[in-house]
């Protein structure tokens, strides 16, 4: 879904990190994560991400639940920063539901997978700075093997309904 479908014109952000809007059944979240852990031996950082997704019924019962499950590695420079900010654009409608609500919850860090990323060097294609090593999965696989040896984590929260109510909370960090 487009920022400007949900309201948001991204031309007027200024200096700030995160976008956020709600029009017309359609709630819009778009921003940026930029990283750097100087204390990291290796030279890339793992992510994994927990969305929770609840929908609702008119009267107010969940009748539906899903979890999904994201694992990515990203690449780190000589001064242990992130090549360039990780995006997180979304998007989001009501469709048939009454109520929707999403957390989304991020863990990232100096870590390893063993057997999948492992080791000090970057353990992916060169050329590239992010790697999907696990897609969106309502399965946590990949998400629960990760090992790190620190990390930080921050979330994000969304609730909309057709009433026209909605409730974007996101880490201070990005609306500085």
């Amino acid at each position: 879904m487009s920022a400007k479908k949900a309201g948001v014109d991204l031309t007027k952000i200024g200096d700030k990190q995160a976008a956020k809007g709600f029009q017309n059944q359609n709630i819009f979240l778009l921003f940026y994560n930029f990283v750097s852990a100087p204390r990291c031996k290796r030279n890339y950082l793992l992510q994994r991400v927990k969305l929770t997704k609840k929908f609702y019924s008119a009267d107010g019962g969940a009748y539906k639940q899903r979890v999904l499950y994201l694992v990515e590695a990203m690449k780190l420079d000589d001064q242990k920063r992130t090549k360039k900010p990780d995006e997180h654009r979304k998007g989001y409608t009501l469709g048939k539901e009454f109520r929707r609500e999403l957390l989304a919850e991020y863990q990232v860090g100096c870590a390893e997978i063993k057997g999948v990323a492992e080791g000090d060097i970057w353990p992916f294609p060169d050329g590239k700075l992010y790697h999907k090593i696990q897609d969106y999965s309502e399965t946590p696989k990949l998400y629960d093997l990760i090992r790190f040896d620190f990390s930080k984590s921050y979330r994000f929260t969304l609730r909309f309904d057709k009433k026209g109510h909605y409730y974007i909370d996101v880490p201070n960090f990005l609306t500085r």
